[in-house]
C-alpha cells in the first residue's frame, strides 16, 4: 500500500486519449485489500476481482474531474473494446465534497464522487486496494468526518529541503492528509524569501550552531550571514515555494504557511531591530525579548508587507500567524507600547496582542483570506474570519467555539508527534517525552463538547516540532506510523475501529514503508509504556483522602485531589495525566488520612529528573506521622543536590521504619521558583 508516486509531471505520458485519468500511485504488490488506511466508513467485500490488465472500456461521465482517478498507463487495459467497463462519474446527493462511492466487480469498476476532490480520494483508495493488476470486488461508500486533516512540520528549528518535503507530501497524501502546515519562522531561523526585506534570508535564516538545543538552551543564540563558514540554516525562494504548493495541490493537499507574530521573533528583530521595543529611556532596542513592538505603527506596516508576499505565494484559505507564547515583558516598559495601551483605553499588556490579532485578521479578510492562530489568541471580537488551532486542551477549544470561532484540534497530549514513540532511550539522553501510537489513536477531538461546540471543529492536526529532529530519518521516525493513526481519527472519528485492529494494519504498513526506504518507527519491536503504569498498585493509602496544604498546579493537576492515592502510576511523560506537578520552593505539602491508626513500615514516592524542562528531584523530602492529626512526629528527612545533566530519569524515594499512625504529612521542596517536582503516588505499606 505504500504510495510512492512518479511525479505528476509524467501524467500525460502514454495515455489512451479516451482515458481522461492519470497515474495510479505505484502500489506495493504485497499490499492486502484488507489493509486500508484510513479505513473507509463502509466496506463490503465480495468474491472476484477486476483485472486492469485485460481490455476494458472507459465511460467518463465526470469530465475533467476524472483526471483525479489515477490509473497506471502501463497496463494493457483502457481500450475502446472489451466487455469490462470503467465508469467515472459524479455522485448525486453526496454527503460532503470528499464523499465517493466505489463498486468493483469482475466486469465493472464504477467510481463516483462529489467532485474533483472526492474522485481524488477515490483514486487514493483504489491505489491501496490494488494488488498487482487486480482490484478486489467490493463496495465502498466513504466520506471523512472532518474536512481538515493536517500535519505541521517545523522547518525553522531545522531546515528541510523542498525534495524532502515533497517526499512527505507523497506519503501523507496516501493516507488522505489534506493540509501541510509549514512553520516557516521562529527564533531558529526565517525560512521564506521576502523580497522587500532581504536580511530575513541573508542573515536571519542562518545561525551559529546546528544543534538547536545547544544553541537555544546554552544561549549562544547568534546569527550569521549566508555563505559564512559554519553557518547553519537555509531558506526557500518564492519560486521553490510556489512549486511546492503546485506539487501538493496535485496530491490533494493545501499548504498553509505560518509567519510568527508577535512573539518567537528573535531572528527578525536581530536583523531589523527598529521593530523591537525600546527601554524606558526610549533609546536602546530590546530585541532579546522576541516580541515585536506593538506600539510602533511601522511594525504593522512591516508585518502586512510580509503577509502580502506570503499571500502572493500561498493561495491557501488560511494564513497562520502564530500568536502563542508572547513574552510581553518589554511591552510593560516600552514607551510606545504604553502609549498604545493608553490609546486603546486598556491597562493590561495582553490588550496589545488582541489589538494586533484583530488588525491582522481584518487585513487578511480584506484580501479574501482567513487568520489562523494558536489558542492564545482566543478573545472577544477577533472577527468572523478568525480560526483557532488548539495546542493545549479541549477547554480552550470549547472556549473558542463558544465565542463563535472555528477550531482545529492539535492538543499536545495526543498530536505532538515530536515526542518519542516508545520508551525513552536513556543511553542517548533523550528528553523523555512520550506519545504512543495507541494514545494518538485514542484521540477523541469532540470529547466533552456540546453539539454546538462540536459544530465548530473543522478537523485535527499532528504537529512535528523539530528542536530535536535534525535529519530526515528522525523526522520520518517521528511521523510514521503515528500519522496513520491521526489520519484515521480525522477520517472516521467516532466510527474508527478498535486499536488492536488498527495496530494490525499499522504493522503491515510500517513493514511496507521501511521496505520502501521510509525511516518509520519499527512498531514490531515496540517496548511500550512504563511498566509501573500498566496496572494499579495496591497499598494501605489506596483511596485515602489527601488534604493539600498548597494549591494544586493548574497546568499539571492530573486527577486532582485523588491523584496521589488513586493507585495509578505515571508513564514515561510528565504530561500524561497521572503525574502531578508542583513548582517553586516549598511546593508540595499534603496530609494523607489512612482512616484509622495502624502500623506503617514504609512510605515511597516516585519522582522525575529531567533537567531540560527544569524537572528535578526534591531538594528536601520530609515525612511526619500522627495519630490524632494535631501532634506530628518527624520520622524521615532526605535532601539532595541539583543535577543538571540532560536526560530522563525516574527515582523512587523510600522511608522504611516502624510507626503507628493515622495521618501522614509529606512535604517536599524544589530547587527554586522555576524548578518543577513531579510525583504520581504515595505508596504506604
Amino acid at each position: 500500500m505504500v504510495i510512492f508516486a512518479k511525479t505528476m509531471r509524467m501524467k500525460a505520458t502514454n495515455l489512451c486519449p479516451l482515458l481522461l485519468i492519470l497515474l495510479l500511485f505505484t502500489a506495493c504488490p504485497c499490499a492486502g485489500a484488507q489493509n486500508l488506511l484510513p479505513m473507509p466508513r463502509r466496506v463490503e467485500w465480495a468474491r472476484g476481482h477486476f483485472d486492469l490488465h485485460k481490455p476494458y472500456r472507459v465511460a467518463n461521465e465526470a469530465g475533467e474531474a476524472a483526471r483525479n482517478v489515477y490509473l497506471d498507463p502501463l497496463v494493457q487495459g483502457g481500450k475502446e473494446v472489451g466487455d469490462k467497463v470503467l465508469v467515472i462519474g459524479l455522485l448525486p446527493d453526496a454527503e460532503g465534497p470528499e464523499a465517493y462511492d466505489l463498486r468493483i466487480t469482475a466486469d465493472s469498476l464504477v467510481v463516483r464522487g462529489a467532485g474533483a476532490e472526492a474522485l481524488l480520494r477515490a483514486g487514493q483508495t483504489l491505489a491501496q486496494l490494488r494488488t498487482g493488476d487486480k482490484l478486489p470486488a467490493c463496495h465502498i461508500a466513504d466520506r471523512p468526518a472532518f474536512g481538515w486533516r493536517g500535519c505541521m512540520i517545523d522547518v525553522s528549528r531545522h531546515f528541510f529541503t523542498p525534495d524532502q518535503l515533497k517526499k512527505q507530501i507523497r506519503l501523507l497524501a496516501a493516507y488522505k492528509i489534506n493540509r501541510l502546515h509549514l512553520h516557516l519562522t521562529d527564533a531558529g531561523g526565517w525560512r521564506m524569501q521576502i523580497k522587500r526585506y532581504p536580511l530575513l534570508t541573508k542573515r536571519a535564516a542562518w545561525r551559529t550552531e546546528s544543534d538547536w538545543k545547544k544553541w537555544w538552551i546554552d544561549r549562544d543564540r547568534r546569527y550569521m550571514d549566508e555563505g559564512d563558514a559554519g553557518a547553519y540554516g537555509g531558506y526557500y525562494t518564492q519560486d521553490e515555494l510556489r512549486d511546492l504548493v503546485r506539487y501538493a495541490r496535485d496530491y490533494g493537499m493545501e499548504v498553509v504557511p505560518e509567519i510568527e507574530m508577535p512573539g518567537h521573533s528573535e531572528e527578525v528583530l536581530t536583523v531589523y531591530p527598529a521593530y523591537a521595543c525600546r527601554t524606558a529611556d526610549g533609546r536602546d532596542s530590546v530585541p532579546a525579548s522576541g516580541d515585536f513592538c506593538l506600539g510602533n505603527e511601522d511594525t504593522y506596516a512591516f508585518l502586512q508587507q510580509v503577509l502580502d508576499e506570503v499571500m502572493e505565494v500561498f493561495p491557501s484559505e488560511y494564513i497562520h500567524i502564530g500568536g502563542d507564547e508572547a513574552n510581553m515583558t518589554a511591552w510593560r516598559t516600552c514607551p510606545r507600547c504604553q502609549a498604545k495601551l493608553k490609546e486603546l483605553g486598556a491597562t493590561e499588556v495582553t490588550a496589545l496582542q488582541r489589538h494586533m490579532v484583530r488588525r491582522m485578521s481584518d487585513y487578511l479578510q480584506q484580501r479574501g483570506r482567513r487568520l489562523l492562530g494558536w489558542d492564545e489568541i482566543i478573545d472577544d471580537g477577533l472577527g468572523g474570519n478568525t480560526s483557532v488551532m488548539v495546542w493545549r486542551n479541549a477547554l480552550h477549544a470549547m472556549r473558542a467555539a463558544d465565542k463563535g470561532y472555528d477550531v482545529v484540534m492539535a492538543p499536545a497530549s495526543h498530536c505532538y508527534v515530536n515526542c518519542d514513540q516508545d520508551a525513552p532511550d536513556f543511553k542517548t539522553n533523550r528528553e523523555g517525552s512520550y506519545l504512543s501510537l495507541q494514545k494518538v489513536y485514542s484521540f477523541n477531538p469532540l470529547d466533552g463538547m456540546t453539539p454546538a461546540q462540536a459544530a465548530h471543529v473543522r478537523g485535527v492536526q499532528a504537529c512535528l516540532w523539530t528542536e530535536g529532529v535534525a535529519t530526515l530519518e528522525r523526522l520520518e521516525d517521528r511521523l510514521y506510523p503515528r500519522l496513520l493513526a491521526l489520519a484515521e481519527v480525522g477520517w472516521n472519528d467516532q466510527e474508527k475501529e478498535d486499536y488492536k485492529s488498527f495496530r494490525r494494519r499499522a504493522l503491515k504498513e510500517v513493514s511496507h514503508l521501511r521496505a520502501e526506504g521510509v525511516a518509520a518507527f519499527d512498531l514490531a519491536h515496540e517496548k511500550g509504556e512504563r511498566k509501573e503504569s500498566l496496572r494499579p498498585v495496591r497499598h494501605k493509602a489506596a483511596g485515602a483522602k489527601v488534604t493539600y496544604h498548597k494549591p494544586i498546579n493548574r497546568y499539571y493537576p492530573a486527577a486532582g485531589e485523588a491523584t496521589l492515592t488513586d493507585g495509578l502510576r505515571g508513564g514515561w511523560h510528565h504530561g500524561d495525566g497521572r503525574w502531578q506537578g508542583f513548582i517553586g520552593g516549598d511546593c508540595l505539602d499534603v496530609t494523607v488520612d489512612l482512616g484509622k491508626v495502624q502500623k506503617v513500615s514504609s512510605v515511597s514516592m516516585d519522582f522525575i529528573q529531567n533537567a531540560g524542562p527544569e524537572i528535578f528531584l526534591p531538594a528536601q523530602w520530609v515525612i511526619e506521622v500522627s495519630a490524632d492529626g494535631t501532634n506530628y512526629r518527624e520520622v524521615h528527612r532526605r535532601t539532595s543536590t541539583q543535577v543538571n545533566e540532560r536526560g530522563l530519569q525516574f527515582h523512587t524515594w523510600t522511608w522504611r521504619g516502624k510507626a503507628r499512625a493515622r495521618y501522614l504529612r509529606i512535604k517536599a521542596s524544589s530547587f527554586g521558583e522555576r524548578a518543577w517536582l513531579f510525583t504520581d503516588e504515595i505508596v504506604v505499606r
